[in-house]
Parts: structure tokens; C-alpha cells; sequence
């Protein structure tokens, strides 16, 4: 699977580890806004640490959001043009509603997720809604 976690702070840290420990990935893409603060994780040949979302979301089939709230809208207005319908699009992002991401595909939606969570129920069983 191509992964991308747009904000890999705490929670998307704790994605990305129980991702890796599953062998669930083929790509990752970790996006922070200060990259450097994730240097350890390019050590790995399948993940791929940026700033750069846009490069995230054109090389990853599965999105899931791990930004702030506040934040979540101006990231979707700086990606909307390259999200598609294959896009599977993850969130743990409290307090925005799906009607907010500008009529784009939102196959997938989570609210307070933990990674156990995703863990459990979507990396090993991933089902898809539409």
C-alpha cells in the first residue's frame, strides 16, 4: 500500500510505527512542516519524509489526515486539485465535517481515532465505503 500521513505529530507517529511494524506499507510519506524533526525516519528506503503534501497525496493511494483542525482546511485547499477517486482518504481530525472537503471522493472518515484502532480495523481489514 501507498501510504501518506499529512502531520505526523504525535498521533501520526504512532500510525506510521504500527504501520511499519505490520508490514503494511510498499511506500510512506511522512509530511511535517518541519521535516527535519523526523531525520531517523529516512533511514528507512520505503518511507519518504517531506513538507511538500502535494508530493505526498500525487504519490500515495491512502491519505489519512493527523493535522490540527485549524489546520485541515487550507492543507485541502493546497491538495483538492489532486485528490481522485482512488484516493482513499483517512482522518482522526475532531471537529470537521465531511461535507467540508469540497464535494472531493471521502471514502473513509475517522474521528479520535488511536492507532490501535486503525490498526485493528482498517490496515489489516481495510474496507472501503462509498
Amino acid at each position: 500500500m501507498k501510504i501518506a500521513i499529512i502531520g505526523t505529530g504525535n498521533l501520526g507517529l504512532s500510525i506510521a510505527k504500527g504501520l511499519i511494524v505490520n508490514n503494511s506499507i510498499t511506500t510512506l510519506y511522512l509530511t511535517k512542516r518541519n521535516p527535519e524533526a523526523l531525520a531517523d525516519w529516512n533511514k528507512s528506503k520505503q518511507v519518504t519524509v517531506t513538507s511538500d503534501n502535494r508530493e505526498a497525496v500525487k504519490n500515495s493511494d491512502i491519505l489519512i489526515f493527523a493535522v490540527q483542525p485549524s489546520q485541515f482546511e487550507g492543507i485541502l485547499s493546497e491538495i483538492k486539485d489532486l485528490l481522485n477517486d482512488h484516493h482513499v482518504i483517512i482522518s482522526t481530525i475532531t471537529g470537521f465535517k465531511i461535507r467540508t472537503t469540497n464535494g472531493k471522493p471521502l471514502r473513509i472518515a475517522i474521528t479520535n481515532a488511536t492507532s490501535t484502532v486503525l490498526k485493528k480495523h482498517i490496515v489489516n481489514k481495510l474496507t472501503v465505503y462509498r
